[in-house]
């Protein structure tokens, strides 16, 4: 039998993971210290300054504004939560290398909880030694800390940099949760609060985890209203949660009502997202003379137009290739724009209006080709190359700050009074032109390469396995599958929810995944051994 593996009880595992009778060896402190000294150097040797793009101003703005001396500011339908990080960041230090260095150490501090998620699964795997494991746990750790695109995102000035951290801690939170779920109890309420609020925060960073937190708020939701749980202690951890979760939605209402993109950001991006979808139900409805509250010669026109403009958008990139056409060439360019006096006589209203309605219309007519939409969009993650593990080797740090004075809008600029924000635009010019990169090892890029053409077998495979385990298996590892399938939710989650809205087409939604794409597919390829172990032993023993 190879040496890692070996025969211990779940008990002895169990003593083992809390730490009762056990030694934590020498190595594995080094260890520690080495992955997490290596990530402290690559960030160190690199410019503090954030760079920025075409969506930073949304986020920037409503800081820049207050701190300008007038009204925090709602800008481009961005939620208030991350420029509110940035307002209080840039308060308390009146100086923009604050906010990577900040996001720096809660990237760092991801790697740690990276590390108390996977020791988790020390408890469940019955033949992995814990050496191994813990070994296992840094090398997870050092592929996240190492790997390019923390880092850059680290630098970016999006909620991209700091959602790993949330997401990571509402999985360490959530897999507590379940481990004290049969102990009700004070510590059981302050852990399932824990989780409820930390989940009102992530989906309010980025709300394509508004599908992923299910899985942790439903079950958390149940276990609450189990008998065994004090009265007291329910009303109080749900009260609480939906008391802050009242807040937060009132705070962004609010806010949102003086910002007029908010209203049309989701009717013109599901407009533009499905516009091919949606220019046939155009068709259909002028073909069979049944246009609804519009009149059939108007909407021949618009599909006609419309039709012009999928084609054009098709032959200026076919980066959406699944979808036929570019929906940012509608939503970015002079396409739909010039609709508003061609065909609205200038009344945005109408136009929205327009496209909620035919959204809706288009959905109810034909679910069908909305699900294949979905499908085809869930099949770009799970079968297509590309996971969110960043293989390339390099990132070009002069570039990304030519592009960020690039995208920040010199009219808007005119109208900021704080001066540390000239600073950063100074910043950016002088660093326009460094030689500084991020360098992604070999080593990491090649087992980041590996992962990635790993994922989608250990998916399938894992699922296969959790649905035809034998009854003498399946009892025993319950609890590891339920852990497998958790892992695997919030990739899931995500990613149906972004198919549903808008495209996987998009890097960055894949890249922004990285850190809990790791973790679940380890966490698979655990349970594979594991299992595939287990069932070995015991038909050598018949």
């Amino acid at each position: 039998m190879p040496r890692f593996v070996t025969a211990r009880t779940q008990s002895n595992t169990s003593a083992a993971l809390t730490g009762s009778g056990a030694t934590v060896p020498l190595w594995y402190y080094f260890g520690l210290a080495f992955v997490f000294l290596s990530a402290a150097y690559l960030r160190l040797r690199l410019p503090y300054w954030p760079v920025a793009d075409r969506d930073t101003w949304g986020y920037l703005h409503p800081a820049l504004s207050k701190l300008s001396g007038a009204v925090f500011q709602h800008t481009n339908s961005r939620n208030f939560l991350y420029p509110a990080f940035l307002l209080l960041v840039l308060r308390a230090t009146n100086d923009f290398r604050a906010i990577t260095i900040i996001q720096q150490l809660l990237g760092l501090a991801t790697g740690g909880l990276l590390i108390c998620a996977w020791s988790k699964t020390r408890a469940l795997a019955r033949h992995v030694s814990g050496h191994l494991h813990d070994a296992l746990g840094l090398l997870i750790a050092a592929l996240y800390l190492l790997a390019r695109w923390p880092i850059e995102a680290e630098h970016e000035v999006r909620p991209e940099a700091i959602v790993p951290f949330f997401a990571i801690l509402n999985i360490v939170l959530t897999l507590e949760f379940f481990e004290k779920r049969r102990r009700p109890g004070t510590q059981l309420a302050v852990t399932g609060a824990a989780v409820l609020l930390n989940s009102i925060l992530l989906v309010t960073l980025r709300t394509s985890f508004a599908l992923s937190i299910l899985f942790s708020v439903i079950p958390v939701v149940i276990v609450l209203f189990d008998r065994r749980v004090p009265s007291v202690q329910r009303i109080a951890v749900l009260g609480m949660s939906i008391s802050v979760a009242g807040i937060v939605t009132f705070t962004e209402q609010k806010l949102a009502a003086s910002d007029p993109a908010a209203r049309a950001f989701l009717p013109e991006s599901l407009f533009c997202i499905h516009a091919k979808l949606i220019a046939r139900q155009m068709d259909e409805d002028v073909a069979r003379g049944k246009c609804g509250p519009y009149s059939c010669d108007w909407l021949r026109q618009v599909s006609a137009s419309l039709h012009e403009e999928l084609a054009k958008s098709w032959a200026a990139d076919k980066k959406y290739w699944t979808l036929g056409f570019n929906p940012d060439y509608l939503k970015y360019g002079d396409s739909l724009h010039r609709w508003r006096q061609r065909f609205f006589q200038g009344n945005y209203n109408k136009q929205l209006e327009f496209y909620s309605y035919y959204f809706v219309r288009m959905l109810r007519a034909h679910p069908l080709r909305m699900l294949h939409k979905v499908v085809t969009q869930l099949r770009l993650f799970y079968t297509e190359a590309g996971h969110g593990f960043a293989t390339s080797h390099t990132v070009d740090f002069a570039r990304r700050y030519r592009e960020s004075l690039a995208a920040l809008p010199p009219a808007l600029i005119l109208s900021t009074t704080y001066r540390p924000f000239f600073d950063y635009l100074n910043a950016c010019r002088k660093y326009s032109s460094m030689v500084e990169v991020i360098s992604q090892s070999l080593l990491v890029r090649r087992v980041n390469g590996v992962l990635d053409r790993l994922y989608t077998p250990v998916v399938f495979v894992a699922l296969v396995i959790i649905v035809l385990l034998p009854g003498y298996l399946r009892r025993d590892y319950r609890i590891f599958s339920r852990t497998v399938l958790f892992a695997y939710s919030y990739n899931f989650g995500n990613c149906l929810g972004i198919a549903i809205v808008h495209s996987l087409h998009v890097d960055r939604y894949l890249l922004a995944q990285y850190s809990f794409t790791l973790l679940s597919e380890c966490i698979g390829l655990l349970f594979l051994v594991d299992v595939s172990v287990e069932a070995y032993l015991r038909s050598r023993a018949r």
